[in-house]
């Protein structure tokens, strides 16, 4: 399991996501183009967008609530950094599924030690096709 750096980034409403800072970037650098980033919900991804552009990060990608409607912003789903899921589950999903880190533990979060993970190989055809059925409105 490779090493994984990682600072809390702290949203303006007081604390809803987090943020590998450095553990990804050699990990994906030759992908990153055309390399999404999955969060499973809008505290997540809001982390992501608010925080990563001054990482190049591209803006986030989400099912949940009003994320859906962004769409998969043109990415296939080949490459994905997924953030919050298990490993069983995206093994179903993807040919490569490694396991990166977890974000730091900080009592300000309301969610603590998000497990990172760099999927390959989609095995469900296009993010298009699977889009639909990310839809989460909780």
């Amino acid at each position: 399991m490779r090493s994984c750096r990682h600072i809390l980034l702290i949203n303006s409403d007081g604390g809803d996501g987090s943020h590998c800072e450095s553990g990804l970037q050699p990990a994906f650098s030759e992908e990153r183009p055309v390399c999404g980033i999955f969060a499973q919900d809008y505290g997540q991804a809001g982390a992501i967008d608010f925080f990563g552009r001054r990482y190049g990060l591209p803006p986030a990608l989400s099912g949940h609530q009003t994320y859906f409607l962004w769409g998969p912003r043109g990415y296939s789903g080949n490459c994905l950094i997924v953030l919050d899921d298990s490993t069983e589950v995206l093994q179903g999903l993807f040919e490569r599924v490694e396991y990166v880190g977890k974000s730091a533990d900080n009592s300000y979060a309301l969610e603590r030690e998000i497990r990172v993970f760099i999927c390959r190989g989609a095995k469900f055809g296009s993010l298009a096709e699977l889009w639909p059925r990310l839809k989460k409105w909780r």
